[in-house]
């Protein structure tokens, strides 16, 4: 994370985005043994997320909401229900990103397995992103659905009001069949080395350079050893994911669980340190926990140059007293 928080006294309306995390069924091979895989405790894990680079950082599928998600005619295309939802330009947002940053197509019927020929694939990928209209074209023609009943929406996130630019976030979830795993080859192995972004059948090589099928502790394995760079709400995302081994608990606990809202509040410690507290701390501005209790949500970050890099998550029922009196950024 690049630290650029000059005053901003007229901060912008953040920005409506979306972004989709993609997980794959996956089971590490029998006869892979190497220290590093014990000792990252991996074969814990039944899932692998879908890793893009932008530059150095690593992203999931993400963009801004554009008008043409917007636009009436898309319910055209859904059965009521699902046309009314709330959020539906975000979702329509969030598969249409997937489909310009990757080149996975979640539509019903799916759009994965046996529907186009890769050369048809590249050429509407190409047009929608020259054209987000040509979406709805897309499907509208081939007789298909956005499948936004398959994303889980569990988190959202709001660029603190310090940033020069501002983006309000809505984060889903979608979990790929086994068969749509094994097109897209999900199922390969892969480790957490930098070398392991290779996979060009996902990049663009414009927006996106590189992807690799990471498990969430190997993405935080390869932020710990830099060969990834991600913005705090990514990091937060893979810290939570990477407590959840199985791929149906995930899903299942994503989906029960009430959204969570974060807008990071920072402040600095010392020259080295600053620290993000969150709304579910009770130093935040807009919290409103317990003041008795005290309780604490943080992230810290060591300083390197203009470069903030997180070091560890504190979620503590009782106060850290030390950070009580912080100076705020």
């Amino acid at each position: 994370m690049t630290l650029d928080r000059t005053s901003n006294p007229s901060a912008e309306t953040p920005r409506p985005s979306a972004s989709l995390l993609i997980a794959a069924p996956w089971q590490r091979p029998s006869d892979t043994s190497s220290s590093s895989s014990s000792n990252n405790n991996e074969d814990a894990m039944d899932y692998r997320l879908l890793m893009m680079k932008r530059s150095a950082r690593g992203v999931f599928s993400s963009g801004t909401v554009d008008e043409a998600d917007r636009q009436d005619n898309w319910s055209s295309l859904f059965a009521t229900t699902a046309a009314n939802c709330a959020d539906l330009a975000y979702r329509i947002c969030a598969l249409r990103e997937t489909f310009e940053e990757s080149g996975i197509l979640f539509t019903e019927p799916s759009a994965i397995i046996d529907r186009f020929s890769s050369d048809q694939l590249a050429d509407w990928r190409k047009q929608v992103y020259a054209n987000p209209r040509r979406f709805f074209e897309l499907c509208e023609q081939h007789k298909l659905r956005p499948a936004i009943d398959r994303l889980v929406y569990f988190q959202r996130w709001i660029t603190p009001a310090a940033e020069k630019r501002r983006f309000d976030t809505r984060f889903y979830f979608i979990a790929l069949t086994e068969r749509e795993s094994r097109a897209l080859g999900a199922l390969t192995s892969s480790s957490y080395a930098a070398s392991a972004m290779t996979m060009p059948q996902f990049h663009d090589g414009g927006e996106t350079v590189a992807s690799v099928w990471y498990t969430p502790r190997e993405s935080l394995a390869a932020y710990q050893h830099k060969h990834i760079d991600v913005m705090p709400p990514q990091w937060c995302l893979l810290d939570d994911l990477s407590r959840m081994a199985r791929l149906a608990d995930a899903v299942a606990q994503l989906g029960a669980q009430p959204v969570a809202t974060y807008m990071p509040e920072f402040h600095r410690a010392s020259e080295q340190h600053i620290y993000a507290v969150l709304p579910d701390d009770w130093r935040h501005t807009t919290s409103n926990a317990d003041k008795t209790a005290r309780p604490v949500h943080q992230l810290d970050f060591q300083v390197e140059g203009k470069i903030a890099r997180i070091q560890r998550r504190i979620r503590s029922a009782t106060n850290a007293s030390s950070l009580d009196h912080p100076s705020k950024l």
